[in-house]
């Protein structure tokens, strides 16, 4: 049986084990929130990622086709289309699964950048592009994330 005293002793935290704890929230909390400043820097990631997906499909395209498939990079509007003519305003779109014509869109506050304007995937998924291609997606502080076409295979790499 424990009397009124051992039983008050026990009941609760310390007054150090609760500064303990509101320092820990305190460290957790300032490093979650400079990871969640860097927004243009996962949107910058984000856009590297659906660009190599979206040549990826085009690549898959082109095979299960058998017949070219354009891809039109335009890094002043920060868009990258995948059509089956090359028309620069994409008259004959490829779908995406979704549904809606195949056409990644650079976020505000996103660059795009890219010595290739326009290259195609064979039926046998090679670029056209001789020296291969590579798309960059750079934050506004200046972190790069590219897109690499490999001229011989047409492997699509993210760096």
């Amino acid at each position: 049986m424990q009397t009124p005293r051992l039983r008050a002793r026990t009941a609760g935290f310390t007054l150090v084990e609760l500064i303990i704890v509101i320092m820990l929230l305190g460290v957790l909390s300032f490093a979650a929130a400079t990871r969640l400043s860097d927004r243009d820097q996962v949107n910058a990631r984000g856009l590297s990622e659906e660009i190599a997906n979206t040549l990826r499909f085009a690549q898959k395209a082109a095979v299960a086709q058998r017949r070219s498939v354009n891809v039109l990079i335009d890094a002043a509007g920060g868009r990258v289309r995948v059509c089956l003519d090359s028309a620069d305003p994409c008259l004959q779109p490829i779908l995406s699964p979704s549904g809606g014509a195949l056409l990644v869109q650079a976020p505000n506050g996103i660059t795009l950048t890219s010595a290739t304007a326009q290259f195609s995937f064979d039926a046998l998924g090679r670029p056209s592009a001789a020296g291969g291609v590579s798309i960059t997606a750079a934050a506004s502080d200046g972190t790069q994330f590219a897109v690499r076409v490999e001229a011989e295979s047409g492997y699509v790499r993210r760096t």
